[in-house]
């Protein structure tokens, strides 16, 4: 509901731990949505679903309707600040000191968005989240390692914890949902949302760099 806050997290698996030796570290954070029910995938290669070079929110396309790049570590000030004169106030974890214990942890990343504007276009508008990241060693800023991933989060009424059998319910399909999409559910009563990115090894063999893409649906 408007005035919520949602929380981002991207995570190593468990089993990829690298300790303090490899740093992950949020890059970009876009939002799109697309035009009459057109849904973003992200196929670099074009070798998925056979259309061609497909980026998700990270390119402008003419089926998108809006779309926003809500935060750049190296350019903040090419960012998309508002929507409507409702501001975004988008921040990377480690720009809020009540988040620091996230993006110290060597292996794990954040944002947090705020939803007001989410709600400035008529219902029945699907949200996408794309996420860009990087993974490379503690003491240089060189990427070394290069993911995809996705989740979807259903909206509790707590924090939200994410089990791993929702994971690939759509693998082997056509299903043109991005990488995995999953959706959030925002709904307009009610508490808090927060919600948590782990990574599961899945890649589209992006040559470029990682992303997350995942659906926010409102109600």
């Amino acid at each position: 509901s408007p005035g919520q806050i949602l929380y981002g997290r991207v995570l190593w698996h468990p089993e990829q731990n690298l300790h303090a030796a490899y740093k992950l570290q949020l890059e970009k954070v876009y939002l799109c949505t697309g035009r009459d029910g057109y849904v973003p995938f992200f196929d670099p290669t074009g070798t998925v679903y056979n259309e061609g070079p497909q980026y998700g929110c990270i390119q402008p396309n003419k089926y998108l309707k809006h779309r926003f790049l809500l935060l750049d570590r190296n350019q903040p000030e090419v960012t998309d600040k508002y929507f409507h004169d409702v501001p975004f106030d988008a921040h990377f974890a480690s720009d809020l000191s009540e988040l620091h214990s996230v993006s110290s942890m060597p292996g794990v990343d954040g944002f947090t968005l705020r939803v007001d504007a989410l709600y400035k276009v008529e219902a029945g508008h699907q949200w996408y989240l794309q996420v860009i990241y990087v993974i490379g060693p503690e003491s240089t800023a060189g990427p070394r390692v290069q993911r995809s991933l996705a989740r979807r989060w259903q909206r509790g009424r707590r924090d939200l914890q994410l089990d791993d059998s929702l994971v690939y319910d759509n693998e082997g399909d056509q299903v043109k949902n991005g990488t995995n999409m999953k959706s959030l559910l925002l709904e307009r009563e009610g508490g808090g949302v927060a919600a948590s990115l782990s990574q599961t090894g899945a890649s589209l063999g992006s040559a470029f760099a990682a992303l997350a893409l995942l659906l926010l649906l409102l109600a």
